[in-house]
């Protein structure tokens, strides 16, 4: 049976994770599967993983952080395991796990292993970032590119920004759009999740007229002091709460935000919460205000739970949403455009029950489980076949 190794950064289960689980549970009768993640992120990939025998393993190594020793064994670990496990595929995703990956490759390729590199990425230097660390970063991808055999994109925006950049491949890119299992999720009623965040809260949900909602890790590239700042703005004229679900290193300064604009009883950091999609529908909107994204599967899960959808102009975000008709697409760090849509969809109840349909439908006709694993299937067949040359690359 063929071996894939899949490698992820942080244990935590974000949007690469969700990803790998997705694939790998779905071939794991077809291929021998090991899935590697690094010590950060608390863990839960790795639980999940185990609870549904899909074998991995934690490289303690491996940290988001830069440390020049820990990398370095990182490296050695993930040559190891490389020898050991003998893959036919290596598939690496986020950007820390992509250079110690491919450092490891190199050394293995050097002493005859043979096997098909695959990078899936949403690019770093896409990120808010110092123009000189965005370069930075343009010009390690541009050397690792060299390596690697073929990078898939989730969305024509990273494909772009990276043939504009030199970043090539030696075989090519591939853009294959994240895709989900509607069937699978069983979504809470409004008011068994709105009962759900009663107790979690100590608060009544229905004490507001309306209720944003989002799902995201607490990161600087989320946006998530934009939508706090609109909640600011808007709380002067309506009766609107909030629910952020998620953690990370900027619950803090969120915390710091929430205070100042004293938005203590309106805006709630909701932390963690296990398979978080099933309580969407104690929320009106959905609203998603990213700096950077890839291919969000929050975005798909609310449309899936039929909410409107207010999101950024980023990523894979205008090839998801259709604007005007399921959500309403917003320029990036602009609280101004976030008020305008909430207020609009306040004012136009009956429009925010259409936009939630069509998100619902459009999700569940493009974007299906299906048609990514099909996709899947067929690159991995035509490697495993070593017939690359029929791959249709982007």
């Amino acid at each position: 049976m063929p071996k894939i190794l899949f490698i992820v950064t942080q244990s935590e289960f974000g949007g690469a994770q969700h990803f790998m689980f997705n694939l790998g549970f779905n071939i794991q009768n077809e291929y021998k599967i090991l899935v590697c993640a690094g010590a950060d992120g608390g863990g839960e990939f790795l639980k999940i993983l185990q609870a549904n025998n899909i074998p991995c393993k934690e490289l303690k190594h491996l940290r988001r952080s830069i440390c020049p020793i820990d990398d370095l064994l990182c490296v050695m670990d993930i040559a190891q395991i490389i020898k050991n496990f003998a893959p036919d595929i290596v598939f690496i995703s986020s950007s820390k796990a992509g250079a110690l990956g491919t450092a490891a490759a190199i050394f293995c390729r050097w002493f005859g292993r043979k096997f098909t590199l695959i990078y899936r990425i949403d690019w770093a230097f896409n990120d808010p970032r110092p123009a000189l660390e965005r370069k930075i970063y343009i010009v390690i991808e541009n050397f690792l590119s060299k390596f690697r055999d073929i990078i898939i994109q989730n969305d024509q925006f990273d494909l772009r920004t990276a043939k504009i950049n030199g970043i090539k491949p030696k075989l090519g890119f591939k853009i294959i759009h994240n895709g989900i299992d509607g069937n699978a999720l069983d979504f809470l009623d409004k008011n068994d999740a709105r009962n759900f965040f009663h107790n979690k809260l100590n608060t009544d949900l229905n004490q507001f007229d309306l209720i944003i909602g989002t799902i995201a890790n607490y990161y600087k590239t989320k946006g998530l002091s934009y939508l706090l700042d609109a909640m600011a703005e808007l709380s002067k004229t309506k009766n609107i709460g909030c629910i952020l679900v998620g953690d990370g290193p900027e619950r803090k300064i969120l915390e710091k935000i929430i205070k100042q604009r004293g938005l203590e009883n309106r805006v709630f950091l909701a932390g963690q919460i296990s398979d978080a999609y099933k309580y969407l529908k104690a929320c009106d909107i959905f609203v998603l205000p990213s700096a950077k994204e890839g291919f969000p599967w929050t975005i798909l899960e609310a449309m899936l739970a039929g909410l409107p959808i207010i999101a950024t102009k980023v990523g894979a975000i205008p090839e998801i949403l259709e604007n005007g008709v399921n959500g309403w697409i917003v320029e990036s760090e602009n609280q101004k455009q976030i008020v305008e849509k909430i207020l609009w969809f306040s004012a136009h109840p009956d429009d925010r029950h259409s936009f939630g349909i069509s998100a619902k439908q459009r999700a569940k006709n493009q974007f299906a489980l299906n048609t990514m694993l099909s996709k899947y299937r067929q690159l991995f067949r035509a490697i495993i076949d070593k017939k690359t040359n029929f791959i249709d690359f982007d």
